[in-house]
């Protein structure tokens, strides 16, 4: 039987991280992964749907050259094209996820199906494991609702899209969550006729309704046909066609396209085989972590988005950095998603961090909103990116309680902000800083004069007037 200090299951973001953290401190470890090491954002989400997201962008500035002094007589989308740079991009990238890292650093990797034995023991090709500590890193999966004929048909998820042979000339999508609005925009782009069917009252729902409203603006802009409080009663294919019948306002539709694309969402990668017999699932087959990250069973950690909540690449990573600590050193550190940024990457981007405008209401809390629109930047202008704004929410200090930005780069854009709230600076902290002119900088640093603006002049007294009258 082979012996290891920690035994990690699964490759992605959390994996590799605590493989390689593990092994840096000298601890004998060993990585286990069924396919190939670089996980879902690699393969299935990030890089590749990013890579998707480039292309309809270009399509999209080329559409409109004329705009901008540049004729170009004739636009088409070579769809195997765009889908081979893809696969470029992955394979670019993927040569820093190599099994040949890990071994150099003195730890192995070992691809297959894995299960567990017992709660030490894990078997893998044939190999029997034994290890101190387990990492539980085994990420999620595409969720597929129970509608009736789904199994029946020919459908794509985020994991299989890469696999689509030609550009539909129409495609439904179920879901309008980040997945789904991203895809949306991509395959309209594209020249897809796209439709987006969602059973909730609007699209991406976690983020700020001001927001969204901008992103709803920019996605019926492009002929993208948005229906809400609409739900799927069945599904079949008509010869080389997919029917799909609706509900809405207890009206009955049918929509006849030529591709489905599945994007409800994601469940955690829970049922390896042999977990439940060693008692980590709870009643309904969840794994349930502490605020240490470790399972029922103490030597047993888990890392990423095989534990639910915020299912994050740059989340996994956290998650496996602090579990590192928590394997190796005294004084356990809690897992803390206080100021944790999201980012969906339509055009214009949408990026948030904290709570959203109706959070702080429904929380009762005294605040005040800040707010910029991307009209009145500069750097907006030149790139013709206007569409859009900065929405900074404080509390009676000025300390955000949240912030959120829909625009050009807002995903880059956040990160100032991000830093701001995890160390307690105020919004006014950000005019005391000289920024680079022209820049999408500029946002921020005026949402950050408005606070000043309304501090010195809005009040009553202002302060500075008592000490100019001393003088």
């Amino acid at each position: 039987m082979e012996r290891y200090d920690v035994a990690v299951l699964g490759g992605g973001a959390a994996g590799m991280t605590v493989a390689s953290g593990v092994l840096q401190f000298g601890q004998k470890a060993i990585l286990l992964e069924k396919n190939a090491l670089g996980g879902d954002c690699l393969f299935y989400g990030c890089v590749p749907t990013k890579t998707l997201v480039h292309s309809a962008k270009i399509m999209a500035q080329v559409q409109q050259g004329r705009k901008y002094g540049i004729d170009i007589e004739r636009v088409e989308v070579n769809f195997n094209r765009v889908l081979e740079r893809m696969r470029e991009v992955v394979a670019h990238i993927q040569t820093h996820d190599q099994p040949e890292r890990f071994t150099k650093m003195g730890g192995e990797v070992s691809l297959g199906d894995v299960q567990f034995l017992d709660e030490h023991r894990l078997m893998i090709d044939e190999r029997t494991i034994e290890a101190k500590k387990i990492v539980l890193a085994t990420g999620a999966r595409p969720f597929l609702p129970p509608i009736e004929g789904l199994s029946t048909v020919p459908y794509y998820t985020y994991e299989t899209i890469g696999q689509m042979k030609r550009l539909p000339a129409t495609m439904a999508i179920l879901g309008a969550g980040p997945i789904g609005i991203e895809f949306a925009q991509i395959f309209a782009r594209l020249t897809t006729k796209v439709i987006v069917i969602e059973a909730n009252e609007r699209l991406l729902p976690r983020e700020d309704q001001e927001i969204v409203q901008v992103v709803r603006e920019s996605l019926e802009s492009e002929k993208i046909t948005l229906n809400f409080f609409t739900k799927v009663k069945s599904i079949k294919q008509t010869q080389d066609k997919i029917t799909v019948v609706i509900t809405k306002q207890d009206e009955e539709q049918t929509l006849t396209v030529d591709a489905l694309l599945v994007a409800t969402g994601r469940i955690p990668n829970v049922h390896v085989e042999g977990i439940q017999k060693i008692g980590l699932l709870d009643a309904t087959g969840k794994l349930a972590v502490d605020p240490y990250l470790r399972t029922k069973l103490a030597h047993i950690f888990a890392a990423g988005d095989v534990k639910g909540g915020m299912q994050f690449t740059h989340v996994a990573g956290y998650d496996g950095k602090t579990v590192v600590r928590n394997l190796l050193f005294l004084g356990r550190q809690k897992a803390d998603y206080r100021v944790v940024p999201a980012v969906t990457y339509t055009d214009p981007e949408v990026a948030h961090v904290g709570l959203t405008e109706e959070e702080v209401v429904k929380s009762g809390r005294e605040y005040f909103t800040y707010k910029t629109h991307f009209a009145d930047v500069d750097r907006a202008v030149i790139d013709d990116v206007t569409h859009g704004m900065v929405k900074v929410l404080v509390d009676t200090k000025g300390k955000l309680l949240g912030a959120h930005i829909v625009g050009s780069h807002a995903g880059e854009l956040i990160a100032p902000l991000v830093f701001a709230m995890r160390y307690h600076h105020s919004l006014g902290d950000f005019s005391r800083v000289i920024h680079a002119y022209p820049t999408m900088m500029e946002g921020i640093v005026q949402t950050s004069h408005r606070y000043w603006q309304k501090i010195l002049f809005d009040s009553p007294l202002p302060w500075w007037m008592q000490v100019v009258r001393r003088r």
